[in-house]
């Protein structure tokens, strides 16, 4: 009996100690983010890098004032982000979806990981764009830090030394336009044909786009729309309001769509 009482008191301890030890680690867990959390709030200096990481890294495609229109936008399907809009984030706008960006890339698309910039260099970028228009981005919170802590250990990656990573920006924009050179070459010349078209399928493509040359480049990348104008109007439809058409194609007949998808045809 006496040995039986012993093992359950010492049981007993043994899980009050473990409970103790998962409250300290908790505390320790909370404290710790708040940390990392303040860490990452932006302040004058950390905006100024932004701002400077930005020009170096992200302007050839995104546009000096983040609206996705870079000098090499009209190159890239899907198009470049504008920072300005709420729609159409594949990772979301909160600051952990947004570091997750950056971090791995976007499957698919033209963005690509930055992992050649430093922890400390990611969250400046990302606080200069979210400073481009700060009422569409949600406040950075306690979740936000935990999920990045267990992805991609924030807290440690934010304590290693930066180094310097920053691209002229002439040099940047060289390398992107050269890269794309052929692309966009095509894509200038369609552009220029269907601007001096006269002919009423052209005039109506000119007023069926906010921006032909981003419109041509996003239909040059996915041939998918050739197949009928039913699946032309889908590959249309499916990113509206970023891929250069207008959104009154929304309201188009099965006719307007058959006389753009005819044109289109001829054209690319």
């Amino acid at each position: 009996m006496k040995i039986k009482s012993f093992q359950v008191v010492w049981a007993a301890t043994a899980v009050l100690v473990s409970a103790a030890a998962v409250v300290s680690q908790g505390a320790f867990a909370q404290a710790d983010a708040k940390a990392t959390l303040a860490q990452v709030q932006p302040s004058a200096d950390m905006l100024k890098t932004g701002e400077t990481l930005f020009q170096a890294n992200c302007v050839a495609c995104h546009g000096a004032e983040g609206k996705g229109n870079g000098l090499s936008a009209a190159a890239l399907n899907p198009p470049p982000r504008n920072f300005h809009a709420k729609d159409n984030w594949k990772n979301g706008q909160s600051f952990a979806g947004m570091y997750k960006t950056l971090e791995e890339g976007i499957a698919g698309g033209a963005m690509g990981a930055y992992t050649q910039l430093s922890a400390q260099e990611r969250v400046a970028i990302i606080n200069y764009v979210r400073n481009f228009k700060p009422e569409i981005y949600p406040e950075v919170t306690a979740s936000d830090i935990e999920s990045l802590e267990k992805d991609y250990e924030l807290s440690t990656a934010l304590s290693k030394k930066v180094e310097k990573n920053i691209i002229p920006i002439d040099v940047a924009m060289q390398k992107l336009v050269q890269e794309n050179a052929v692309t966009v070459s095509k894509i200038n010349g369609l552009a220029d044909k269907a601007m001096m078209a006269s002919g009423g399928d052209a005039q109506f493509l000119k007023a069926s786009t906010y921006n032909l040359r981003r419109a041509l480049t996003m239909l040059n990348n996915d041939g998918l729309w050739k197949s009928s104008p039913a699946e032309f109007s889908k590959v249309v439809m499916a990113n509206l309001g970023h891929n250069g058409f207008e959104s009154t194609v929304g309201s188009y007949t099965s006719q307007d769509w058959q006389q753009l998808h005819s044109y289109l045809k001829t054209l690319l």
